[in-house]
């Protein structure tokens, strides 16, 4: 300890050959990994604060300076959820070939396949988010409409490309986007799970016929 009272983890030096911007970072993404696992498998209303910070071996002083409360760590995990299934789904899309069957097919199995390879993802992306707090389900609201403008963007190339009548495509968006949550809250739910490819069929069919 130093004359101040504090270990050296907590000065500006290095420590244990890490940067104080370096430890900040690894216990930022400690606690995202422990909100991933925890609210991903008990549930945001019965995982605690000492629970995160137990699992991401943090203490509550350090939680508090990185995240005001297991709110925006749930946030967090959340909209880094999201990215990464939209950018999957743009990458999926860029590479197939631009016809209506084609693109469904590879934005969904890019997005149906990063959400159930781990039951958590969909967990919290579909269900955990939900009820929390008025501002997370205004800032749901905002990802679904993020959603439904990546299945308008989609749907303004194939009709550029010719395969789709080029019409007024946002209100389905949005019902696409509830199509998919809804199926694969089916699936999460289910008592046993079945496989996730089973989901992708209907919503390939679904949104096959709405597109033209």
């Amino acid at each position: 300890m130093t004359a101040a009272g504090h270990n050296a983890s907590d000065s500006g030096r290095p420590w244990r050959g890490l940067s104080p911007v370096e430890r900040r970072d690894a216990r930022r993404q400690r606690l995202l990994d422990a909100g991933l696992d925890l609210f991903g498998t008990d549930g945001y209303a019965a995982t605690s604060l000492t629970a995160l910070c137990a699992t991401g071996a943090v203490s509550p002083r350090h939680f508090y300076e990185l995240f005001p409360g297991r709110e925006q760590l749930l946030s967090e995990v959340y909209d880094a959820l999201v990215t990464e299934t939209v950018r999957r789904v743009r990458e999926a899309q860029q590479a197939a070939p631009a016809t209506v069957e084609a693109q469904v097919r590879a934005g969904l199995e890019a997005a149906v396949g990063w959400l159930t390879g781990d039951p958590r993802r969909a967990r919290i992306v579909l269900l955990e988010i939900s009820g929390v707090s008025p501002a997370l389900d205004a800032h749901r609201r905002e990802v679904i409409r993020g959603f439904a403008a990546v299945i308008e963007a989609g749907h303004s190339r194939l009709a550029t490309a010719g395969q789709v009548r080029d019409r007024p495509f946002g209100q389905v968006s949005v019902g696409v986007v509830g199509a998919i949550n809804e199926l694969l809250v089916e699936w999460l739910l289910a008592d046993p799970r079945p496989a996730p490819e089973t989901v992708l069929p209907p919503l390939v069919d679904i949104l096959t016929a709405v597109f033209p």
